[in-house]
């Protein structure tokens, strides 16, 4: 993706070949999906949408719909609009289930015993964090850094599982050497003048 030449080192920015699926991670929600082709989200125990709505409901828990667009490439949303821009028929997509987290379970994680609007806005901003996170790894839209001797090309550090590309914003930055992190800055800035 990227390589980029410092004083006496080289640093690529690579795609992760192999990431971790964030739904093996702690999470505050539960994606319940249904899709003939895709096993998408998380284990669950409803056949289908009818018997979820029959025990998750907004009576008793935080619920957004979860959108996929399929078309050359897999995108999960909460919002359909942007595919509704691209595909007004919605021949490419639809609603595959939903992501929730019980009331129950809100009380116990946020330490509440009223979830009140503000805690609801909180847990959907997070539900929605989870989402564009999933939607990462579905696109592939994970990276690694190799550090390389500039001399040599021996490799001498690496890190994978970045999620999102701007390495200021997915904490690779912060994962690189002090000196080098310094060198990739002044890189950046010498490139957007």
């Amino acid at each position: 993706m990227s390589t980029i030449m410092l004083d006496t080192t080289t640093l690529e920015i690579l795609p992760d070949e192999s990431p971790e699926n964030p739904r093996d991670w702690d999470h505050l929600g539960t994606m319940a999906c249904w899709h003939r082709r895709y096993a998408l989200g998380d284990k669950h125990e409803y056949r289908d949408p009818q018997a979820f709505s029959r025990d998750i409901n907004a009576g008793n828990a935080v619920i957004l719909p979860l959108y996929l667009f399929d078309h050359s490439a897999l995108t999960l949303s909460t919002d359909c609009e942007s595919f509704r821009g691209i595909d007004l028929q919605g021949w490419d997509w639809g609603q595959v289930g939903y992501v929730y987290v019980t009331l129950e379970d809100v009380r116990r994680k946020y330490g509440v015993r009223r979830v009140t609007r503000q805690v609801r806005e909180c847990v959907l901003a997070h539900l929605r964090s989870e989402v564009a996170v999933y939607n990462q790894y579905l696109q592939g839209d994970v990276y690694g850094f190799v550090l390389k001797d500039r001399t040599t090309g021996e490799v001498f550090d690496s890190c994978w599982g970045f999620y999102g590309e701007n390495p200021w914003q997915n904490g690779m930055a912060e994962c690189l050497p002090a000196d080098i992190r310094e060198q990739v800055l002044s890189y950046f800035h010498r490139d957007a003048a």
